[in-house]
């Protein structure tokens, strides 16, 4: 979203912002298919997800992370990743691309 609705834009104030933001998260949640969820949009795949039930709230987010069920959900699949060269790194069957400068100043523990 960064990429698409943010760099080499300019917006005349926050709620024209905001509501360019949400135009972009309407075209990614409800038109634009996706590889990796099998050519499904994200709600098609994942309609459950519309809303969550509350409400965001970003001063009540850190006492929502349980860190162990984050550990307990983790624990239940295999989970690695290969190193093809300093800028390249798969997990699973994708490849990520770190960039040039990646060489001297990326931390490559995963």
């Amino acid at each position: 979203m960064t990429a698409q609705a943010l760099l080499g834009q300019s917006y005349p104030s926050h709620a024209a912002l905001w509501l360019g933001l949400d135009e972009r998260r309407q075209v990614l949640n409800h038109h634009l298919s996706n590889r990796a969820l099998a050519y499904q949009t994200l709600l098609e795949a994942f309609p459950e997800t519309i809303h969550s039930g509350r409400s965001y709230r970003p001063e009540g987010e850190e006492k929502l992370l349980s860190l162990e069920k984050v550990s307990t959900y983790l624990a239940q699949g295999r989970w690695f990743h290969s190193v093809r060269t300093h800028s390249y790194f798969g997990g699973g069957r994708y490849q990520y691309y770190l960039g040039s400068n990646c060489e001297t100043e990326c931390d490559h523990s995963l």
